[in-house]
């Protein structure tokens, strides 16, 4: 009821799932249609608001910046794509037994963006995030 999930493995409880792979898909995977070009000194900023929108707390948003900050900061920009909820499962199936009144799943991609580097916007859908407790 309060959003945790309980790994019968570990014995532990854990706020969110993190995955990391390495995956070979389709050359035209990487030809992004949309996506947002942020410069360097805003990203903080961004990731805060882009996070919100789809839906991750505070604490989500903390971890997700912590993990990716450093990495995206060695480009002076950055073209930046999320694929969220269904939209992410081209690139892996989430598959739960006990459906959770809320999904979340967020996956960015991105690459170093030149200065002449043009894409259509990333337009977001709002993610309402049901709190039982």
């Amino acid at each position: 009821p309060d959003g945790k999930i309980f790994g019968k493995g570990s014995n532990r409880f854990y706020n969110s799932l993190f995955w990391d792979g390495t995956l070979l898909l389709p050359q035209e995977h990487y030809s992004f249609k949309n996506g947002l070009i942020e410069l360097k000194e805003n990203l903080s900023f961004f990731l805060v608001g882009k996070l919100k929108l789809l839906g991750l707390n505070q604490f989500e948003t903390h971890d997700f910046i912590e993990f990716w900050l450093l990495l995206l900061e060695q480009n002076e920009r950055n073209c930046i794509r999320f694929l969220t909820n269904s939209d992410y499962s081209v690139i892996s199936e989430n598959i739960v037994n006990t459906s959770p009144d809320t999904t979340i799943r967020v996956f960015m991609e991105f690459y170093k963006a030149g200065k002449n580097t043009k894409i259509e916007p990333q337009i977001f859908n709002k993610v309402d995030r049901k709190i039982l407790f």
